[in-house]
């Protein structure tokens, strides 16, 4: 009988390291796509469709739909409000017709699946 020996196994492993690409937005994968002059064929109440470079998922920022006509109300979209599926995010919306708008998304409105936010613009 005698006191037992100390247990001297060990294991290692690595941790991943902190991902550095962040989601960006593909423009020329939304829908309605950008029209330098407008065509006002979108419906006034329809989808719009938002294509990332990778799998998003809502976060706390908005979309917002600014009117290019003096006095018309902006439209504001809560980022987990928004379908997620995938690389793609749609928002369903009550737009004016015949308005053309600026569409605005806040970095943190869609993170990517491990939490980080889109890149700036100003990056």
């Amino acid at each position: 009988g005698g006191t037992p020996a100390p247990l001297e196994e060990e294991i290692t492993f690595m941790v991943q390291p902190e991902e550095t690409e962040r989601p960006r937005l593909n423009v020329s994968h939304c829908y309605p796509p950008m029209e330098e002059t407008p065509s006002y064929e979108f419906p006034a109440t329809g989808r719009i469709i938002l294509a990332f470079s990778e799998e998003v998922k809502g976060g706390p920022g908005d979309v917002t739909f600014y009117p290019r006509s003096v006095g018309s109300p902006k439209v504001t979209v809560h980022g987990r409000h928004a379908i997620t599926a995938g690389h793609f995010v749609m928002v369903d919306l009550m737009l004016l017709p015949g308005e053309v708008y600026n569409v605005s998304v806040d970095a943190d409105a869609f993170l990517d699946l491990d939490g980080y936010s889109m890149e700036s613009k100003d990056e």
